[in-house]
């Protein structure tokens, strides 16, 4: 099993510093529904990973995917590898879990409590630095998670 020097609390804050601007407004400070508008990867690496990616909703895994993100290409990597879906799930909001992994790494869950302090409505994005290291995943509000320049 690979090590990817992240633990479950760096998962969690690391997209935290890039989305306080998109947690103002809130509807209530303890509600955990929210909608998803598209879940992603993208691979800056030179070689190819593997993402798996879960949304569970009360209990039930309503999306299971597993992407191969291939090598980002052009000089300096500038061209990830690397898909988003935009479809597969509900367009209502819910309390989803989001489960994930690269490679045959750990799994990283995300409560709804956790992904829903950040916005009523999130791109999911999961990102692999040109070092090969996981970043981990990022819950983008939606006007904000739409390419791949946003992860950076």
């Amino acid at each position: 099993m690979a090590s990817y020097g992240m633990s479950r609390r760096g998962f969690l804050a690391l997209g935290a510093a890039a989305l306080t601007a998109g947690c103002a407004g809130l509807d209530t400070p303890g509600q955990t529904t929210y909608r998803v508008e598209s879940v992603g990867g993208w691979n800056r690496d030179s070689v190819a990973h593997t993402l798996q990616v879960r949304l569970e909703r009360d209990g039930d895994t309503v999306f299971d995917r597993t992407q191969r993100m291939e090598p980002a290409t052009g000089a300096g990597a500038e061209t990830p590898g690397g898909r988003i879906w935009t479809d597969g799930w509900s367009d209502d909001p819910a309390a989803y879990t989001v489960r994930s992994r690269l490679d045959d790494g750990e799994w990283l869950t995300l409560e709804p409590r956790e992904v829903r302090e950040r916005a009523a409505c999130v791109d999911l994005r999961w990102y692999v630095r040109p070092t090969g290291t996981f970043s981990g995943v990022f819950a983008l509000p939606c006007d904000r998670g739409t390419t791949a320049e946003t992860t950076r």
